[in-house]
């Protein structure tokens, strides 16, 4: 996994050493819940900034992103241990434990059976996902309240 930094606004990488521990910890988060990478790891690589002209400073930039990926390790391993995610979306898809949403998430059910459930049912109601309550606990994680 490239470990640079990148832009969301230009949607490329610009392959400068990260600080991002929120954007990290997403990354971490993704990479433990698929139990890790299975061959690789991270890739440290990344330019200076213009500005950077020292010998250290690829140093001090190695320094920053590996500090950045050790911090949203542990982040992403807390969010894990904690598994309030794992939770939320387990409940949030609860219905596809059921009779029909079991069959349909298998495959088994046809455009028919689909048809037909909305003809006894009606329309299935729009259930909101929470994301900006989600972003909030995520946060909490990242940017932890100080005692």
């Amino acid at each position: 996994v490239d470990a640079s930094g990148s832009s969301k606004e230009k949607y490329t990488t610009e392959e400068k050493h990260t600080g991002n521990v929120q954007c990290a910890s997403e990354v971490m988060k993704c990479i433990l819940d698929q139990n890790g990478l299975q061959p690789g790891g991270l890739i440290l690589g990344g330019k200076l900034h213009r500005e950077s002209c020292e010998p250290e400073d690829p140093f001090y930039g190695h320094i920053l992103t590996m500090d950045t990926y050790a911090r949203a390790l542990k982040n992403a391993a807390k969010m894990i241990s904690d598994g309030i995610f794992a939770r939320n979306l387990q409940q949030h898809y609860i219905s596809y434990k059921s009779e029909f949403g079991e069959r349909l998430d298998n495959g088994s059910c046809t455009l028919e059976d689909c048809e037909e459930q909305v003809r006894t049912f009606g329309e299935p109601k729009t259930q909101s996902a929470h994301i900006e309550h989600y972003e909030n606990i995520f946060n909490n994680y990242v940017y932890p309240k100080t005692q």
